[in-house]
């Protein structure tokens, strides 16, 4: 029985940040942008020749870096050619993004701070995005990433290869937006000083 209550209280909270991560995208969706912003516009477009084989920066030039027109041949190859792929791509990064931002402060703080901030950041995050699909975005399931790897190694007492992801995961946010590798240098100053 308590098995079954917690279960329903996962799914409660899934269904909870899914609502919220839709209101925010909704607005950005196709549905509501027929046209896509200017940057968003340019990183489609490096998208879409990427999947007509040019190479970025040699065939098709930005001076964002590399993972945003990858992220946006992805959501154009799933949506066959349409920008709903990369929305949907939005949508699946940000849902997890929410997802593990609840879960940490709930693990720590319970869960009515927990609601509370998610809350807070996705209302925010509404006034951010800006018409979405934006590098931004993109790096906040990298930086969320990092920081639950930190937290798991840390409960854990070793590092190992969450330590190696967490690297990764530096390069990635680096890839995305240079200035996204705060949260990376921040674990890794935390581990300087702490050890």
């Amino acid at each position: 029985m308590s098995k079954l209550r917690s279960l329903a209280g996962a799914s409660y909270e899934k269904l909870l940040i899914a609502v919220g991560v839709l209101i925010v995208l909704l607005p950005i969706s196709p549905l509501n942008m027929v046209q896509p912003l200017r940057d968003s516009g340019v990183f489609l477009y490096a998208g879409w020749r990427m999947l007509h084989g040019d190479v970025p920066y040699l065939d098709v030039w930005d001076h964002k870096p590399p993972m945003i027109f990858l992220i946006n041949a992805l959501g154009l190859l799933l949506g066959g050619g349409s920008i709903w792929g990369v929305w949907l791509v939005e949508l699946i990064l940000l849902f997890f993004t929410a997802l593990i931002g609840f879960s940490l402060i709930k693990r720590y703080l319970g869960p009515l701070p927990a609601i509370f901030a998610l809350s807070v950041w996705l209302l925010s995050l509404a006034f951010v995005i800006n018409g979405g699909n934006l590098t931004t975005e993109y790096t906040l399931i990298i930086q969320f990433t990092a920081l639950w790897l930190a937290v798991e190694a840390e409960e854990k007492g070793y590092f190992f290869w969450r330590g190696y992801l967490i690297g990764v995961l530096a390069a990635a946010a680096f890839l995305t937006k240079q200035n996204a590798i705060g949260i990376p240098l921040a674990i890794l100053l935390y581990l300087t000083i702490s050890r």
